[in-house]
């Protein structure tokens, strides 16, 4: 897993700075997995297409052969065991045992995350990719039609066995020490895993936003189900109202959630290196495909989701899938109101280039100096910094944001900026910094009143 999400996110981002990687151990649960049923005897040569998420394991079968062979043949392209598997070099996140003409799919790691494994038959579709004549997989669908050709490891199948529990974070969490990891990716979707998330990336004094570490970043995941279960996810109470953690939800997706919720941090690492600023609107995720297009989402469900905290894809006639709206997980205050104060990605960004580069320059300007009142002898010398001096630094870095495109309005910035030294300690200076951020032009609403002429008065008014 943890090797195709460096590869996924390095598709999207190849020139990472630098790019780090945490491998878990497996939780003490049950690794998911499905049997599933091969049919014969072929009757014709061909190539059975099967799908492992999204990992294509062509097998050859040649006409006379019979449903035990073909089966026998999955078994040995995935390996009938984990040992079996590394011998092969496989990448492909199950493996296959089983007798006869059965073959048991069985996630390559334990937990919850085996469950959104994608085992579909001839993704291509005719006639590129059909069945060879005579076999069949009686489990998964030959084609699409109204139904996917697909299952879900530990859903679908035959005596599917699903996945259970997620790898506990409290290690992982102590071991990313202070360092500042700007794009973060992991594909948890239980409540335990996000809220360890958001506790590590939080606003408060012991959080990653706080005023004592601002080590600030975002974190990116993605999850694999229908609208109904997204829906239910968003607003059950499993996601978390984060504003630092941005979910990517697709349905029928055939890669894995690991994948996709990689993908979608190094595309939004290279945007926003690029400029912070700027919306993720039709940036595109390399190595992402897109779902069927019985399972892609409707206008609707795509604007219900995105007001329920879940970045959904706009999948293209071409089949490449980018991102409609890039948007955070937090879309409801405390109160249970609904609140887009955060909703944009790009908000947290802004504010943290913005805390950033202030802290930088302040300390740099500060550190090491005295502090004296305004207009004193002593404002003058040379290790000595004052409120207005404080003030004409945040006034220039404001207009660099502001030339960036980051921040709007410098005049009225100005005007309600406080710098002042504390009253009750000599030794500190109290800032009040109220930036507005600039906005994003996320909406364009058009009235065409069309005419089947102009009037005289409007023809007068061009006259």
């Amino acid at each position: 897993m943890l090797a195709q999400a460096c590869a996924a996110y390095l598709r999207n981002d190849p020139n990472p700075r630098p790019l780090y990687a945490m491998p878990l151990a497996d939780p003490a649960g049950v690794a998911a997995s499905s049997t599933i049923n091969i049919t014969g005897p072929a009757t014709g040569s061909g190539t059975l297409h099967l799908y492992i998420a999204d990992q294509h394991v062509p097998i050859t079968v040649v006409s006379g052969q019979t449903a035990d062979n073909v089966a026998t043949a999955i078994r040995a392209a995935l390996g009938i065991n984990e040992a079996a598997a590394l011998a092969l070099g496989s990448r492909v996140p199950v493996t296959g045992a089983g007798a006869l003409a059965a073959v048991i799919l069985t996630a390559r790691h334990a937990g919850l995350l085996g469950n959104q494994i994608d085992i579909r038959l001839n993704k291509l579709g005719a006639p590129a990719e059909t069945n060879p004549a005579g076999i069949a997989v009686t489990d998964i669908p030959a084609a699409p039609t109204t139904t996917v050709n697909r299952i879900f490891l530990g859903t679908g199948g035959t005596a599917p066995v699903a996945g259970t529990l997620a790898p506990v974070l409290t290690t992982a969490m102590l071991n990313i020490l202070d360092r500042r990891y700007s794009f973060v990716s992991h594909p948890w979707d239980d409540a335990t895993s996000l809220l360890a998330f958001k506790n590590e990336w939080a606003d408060g004094a012991d959080g990653r936003w706080g005023p004592y570490q601002m080590t600030y970043g975002h974190v990116f995941g993605a999850k694999l189900e229908s609208y109904i279960n997204l829906f239910t996810f968003a607003t059950g109470g499993t996601l978390q109202q984060d504003p630092h953690y941005s979910c990517f939800g697709m349905e029928g997706c055939p890669n894995p959630p690991w994948e996709i919720g990689a993908a979608f941090a190094g595309a939004a690492a290279v945007s926003f290196r690029a400029n912070p600023a700027k919306p993720l609107n039709g940036l595109k995720l390399i190595g992402i495909s897109a779902p069927h297009p019985i399972d892609q989402f409707t206008r609707l469900e795509r604007s219900t989701l995105l007001d329920n905290g879940i970045t959904v894809p706009l999948v293209s006639t071409s089949g490449e899938v980018y991102i409609l709206r890039g948007i955070t997980s937090y879309f409801e205050n405390p109160a249970g109101g609904a609140e887009d104060q955060w909703l944009d990605i790009t908000t947290t960004f802004k504010v943290d280039v913005i805390n950033t580069e202030m802290q930088a320059n302040l300390v740099a300007a500060t550190n090491g100096k005295n502090l004296a009142d305004d207009g004193t002898l002593a404002a003058s010398a040379p290790n000595v910094t004052t409120a207005n001096a404080v003030r004409g630094i945040l006034f220039g870095m404001y207009d660099g944001w502001e030339l960036r495109g980051i921040v709007e309005n410098g005049a009225v910035f100005r005007k309600l900026v406080i710098v002042e030294r504390n009253a009750l300690d000599p030794n500190r200076l109290d800032v009040f910094f109220p930036p507005a951020l600039i906005g994003e032009c996320q909406i364009l609403a058009i009235q065409n009143q069309w005419r089947l002429a102009y009037t005289a008065a409007e023809k007068a008014l061009a006259a």
